[in-house]
């Protein structure tokens, strides 16, 4: 079995994920890095993107969508803070539609809002994937 960590991803309304891993791949600030379980000690922002949490079997990884946040990494534990989080499971195109449509009529007003722009990003990726 491979070695596992903790991983904690959790957003500002509900915790998502609080069990052990033995692999995320996430995007953070500079691009996507795979972390394993002993990982150097690491905080980085991270940027909208589908994620994958392996537990056990690699060819069926728990995939998400997130949104703009933080990853803090130790030798055993990752915590991920996120604004928005979405198992592809679960996603609703419909409400995402309608997101995107709130989202660019506020950015006619406040075109350069840096929280607007970035959830138009995650809801862009929830809408297209498949």
């Amino acid at each position: 079995m491979a070695n596992m960590f903790k991983l904690s991803i959790s957003s500002p309304t509900e915790s998502l994920y609080d069990s052990e891993a033995s692999l995320i791949t996430i995007k953070v600030y500079k691009g996507y890095i795979g972390i394993l379980a002993n990982h150097i000690p690491f905080v980085s922002s991270i940027r909208p993107c589908v994620f994958d949490v392996v537990i056990g079997d690699a060819s069926k990884p728990l995939k998400g969508i997130i949104s703009d946040g933080m990853i803090a990494t130790s030798k055993d534990k990752v915590n991920i803070i996120a604004n928005k989080v979405t198992w592809v499971q679960d996603i609703d195109k419909e409400e995402a539609k309608r997101k995107l449509e709130e989202i660019d009529n506020n950015l006619k007003t406040m075109p350069k809002n840096k929280t607007l722009l970035s959830l138009k990003e995650y809801y862009t990726l929830v809408l297209n994937y498949k």
